[in-house]
Formats: structure tokens, C-alpha cells, sequence
């Protein structure tokens, strides 16, 4: 297997090396935030120069609004079945 990131790979390595088995989200916060080495934080190129169409990855809300649209539909759907409490978390 090749990893695009060897030293980011080599980073959480070590970390499980040294504690065991990790959680996924404790992987999902190396791969992502590391300090150094972690796609977020990265500066050789601005972050909102790799997402979207021509960048690393996109999401359905790039493909087209209806999504957006129908999340927020949903939501509002269900704030009227729960009585339009003064608190509501999605």
C-alpha cells in the first residue's frame, strides 16, 4: 500500500506505537489537524483552493443546492412537530 503522506502516516504511527489502538476520531483528528502535517493545516495551499470542483474533494452542496435546500426543509419540518421548542439542535 502507498501513502500519499508518509510523514503524517509516520505521525500516527508513532502515536499508536506509544498508546495502542487509537479511536477513529482521534485518526480523523491527526489526518485533518495535525499541527504540521495535517490536511487542514497545510500552507502550501489555501484550504479553499482544494475543495470544491477542482480541488481534493467535493460535496453534494457543490454539486447542486437541492440538498441544501432539502436539509433545511427537513429541519424546519421537524421544528413544527416538536412544537417549535425555543431550544432545537440539529
Amino acid at each position: 500500500m502507498s501513502a500519499g503522506h508518509p510523514e503524517l502516516v509516520a505521525a500516527i504511527a508513532s502515536e499508536v506505537i506509544a498508546s495502542g489502538p487509537i479511536p477513529f476520531a482521534r485518526f480523523m483528528e491527526l489526518a485533518l489537524y495535525h499541527p504540521q502535517l495535517g490536511y487542514y493545516m497545510r500552507s502550501s495551499e489555501p484550504v479553499a483552493e482544494r475543495i470544491g470542483w477542482k480541488g481534493d474533494f467535493y460535496t453534494s452542496s457543490d454539486v447542486h443546492p437541492i440538498l441544501g435546500h432539502a436539509l433545511a426543509k427537513q429541519a424546519e419540518q421537524m421544528d413544527r412537530l416538536l412544537g417549535q421548542p425555543t431550544s432545537f439542535t440539529l
